[in-house]
C-alpha cells in the first residue's frame, strides 16, 4: 500500500455563515494513504505527480445556497451550486485532473459569490471531500 495516494475526510461540525473565499476544512480524516491531506488547513498536496480524481459532497440547511469550488494551486478546475430552500439540500462534484508533486488542492466557497446560510455536516449528511490518485508516477 506504499504506492497508494487516497484521501477521504469530513467536516465533524456545521460551518455557519462562511463567507466567499472560504476553505472548507474537513477535520476528520478516515483515510490519509501517501499522507498529502491536511486536516489543519484543508489541503491535499499531491505527494505524487498522476492523474486524480477527487470527489466533495456538500450539504446546506434551508435557505442556504452555496457555489463550491475545487481549486488547485487556486485556481477553479471544478465547481458545483447548491442550494436549500425548505429543507437541506446537498451537491457532489467530481474532477479527473492530471497534477504535479506539490500542487495543492482545495474545496472552498466561489471566491466572486457572496454565499449565504451554513454548510452542514452531521452523522447523517456528511460534507465530504475525497481523492485519489489512478495513475501515479513512481
Amino acid at each position: 500500500m506504499a504506492d497508494v495516494v487516497a484521501f477521504y475526510a469530513y467536516l465533524t461540525n456545521t460551518e455557519t455563515n462562511p463567507g466567499p473565499h472560504h476553505v472548507i476544512v474537513y477535520d476528520h480524516v478516515v483515510t490519509n494513504s501517501g499522507n498529502g491531506y491536511n486536516k489543519h488547513s484543508g489541503a491535499f498536496t499531491v505527494p505524487k505527480a498522476g492523474m486524480y480524481v477527487f470527489s466533495w459532497t456538500t450539504f446546506v440547511d434551508p435557505n442556504s445556497y452555496f457555489p463550491i469550488e475545487l481549486a488547485v494551486n487556486s485556481h477553479r478546475a471544478g465547481i458545483v451550486f447548491v442550494h436549500a430552500s425548505t429543507t437541506f439540500n446537498g451537491v457532489t462534484g467530481s474532477v479527473v485532473i492530471q497534477l504535479q508533486q506539490d500542487d495543492v488542492v482545495m474545496v472552498r466557497s466561489e471566491p466572486g459569490y457572496n454565499p449565504s446560510g451554513n454548510i452542514y455536516s452531521d452523522n447523517k449528511m456528511k460534507t465530504t471531500f475525497s481523492g485519489w490518485c489512478i495513475s501515479c508516477s513512481s
